[in-house]
């Protein structure tokens, strides 16, 4: 037994907990030291597998067929740690279909108390608007493109937006200016500059997570009856 070899179950455990849908997300927020710690941990679970695998094989390789294939099975500390690797590299792969993406991402969101996040993931989910409010005192209107909670800590939001405008810094009350929504209309439209249609992408706002205040799901029509009720 040398080093090397000690170390393929650990690579095979890291590879298994940065590529599995649950444990690749939740992954991404915590310290090098904890992922360490972890992928040594599914490394020994990997290693009891690999050891059971080959032994059951080894069992088998007394059957006829096998004797007739001239095959033969050696269960030593190298040949398990080799196929606890590759069980860890291919693992995820038929594993990740019995995942949903989006509970997981959601699961991991709730258990770090990121509910910005977990709003913007319900909003996409609805297709509803959210309106987010940042610490300039800017408030944007839109569809969320995209949750990043995958993508942590690289957490930029990209909002499709419809309107935006500004809290009152006293009370509050949401202040619309701009309707960006006639706009892109007419711009897909061909109404704009040149006769092709645009990629809604195009219109896309990129706002940093450390900026945002708040965020809300947001009703149009709810806004406007709030408007009337104060006039």
């Amino acid at each position: 037994m040398n080093f090397e070899t000690s170390l393929l179950p650990v690579l095979g455990g890291y590879w298994l907990l940065t590529h599995l849908i649950p444990t690749r997300i939740e992954a991404l927020r915590q310290s090098g030291y904890h992922v360490a710690f972890q992928s040594a941990v599914a490394g020994v679970v990997l290693f009891a597998l690999a050891y059971l695998l080959l032994s059951g094989v080894e069992a088998c390789s007394a059957w006829a067929w096998c004797r007739y294939l001239n095959c033969t099975i050696r269960v030593d500390f190298q040949s398990i740690a080799i196929t606890s690797a590759v069980l860890g590299l291919l693992g995820p792969y038929p594993l990740n279909l019995f995942f949903d993406k989006g509970k997981a991402e959601e699961r991991v969101a709730g258990k770090y108390g990121d509910l910005v996040e977990l709003l913007i993931a319900e909003a996409i989910k609805r297709s509803e608007l959210v309106e987010i409010s940042l610490k300039t005192g800017k408030s944007y209107i839109g569809f969320a493109i995209g949750n990043t909670i995958s993508r942590w800590p690289e957490t930029d939001l990209a909002l499709l937006p419809v309107a935006s405008g500004y809290r009152v810094k006293d009370t509050q009350e949401l202040v619309i200016t701009t309707d960006y929504s006639s706009a892109i209309h007419a711009r897909n439209e061909g109404g704009g500059n040149g006769s092709f249609r645009d990629d809604p992408n195009d219109f896309r706002v990129v706002i940093p997570r450390a900026e945002i205040v708040s965020a809300r799901l947001f009703d149009p029509d709810l806004y406007q009856q709030f408007l009337a009720d104060g006039d």
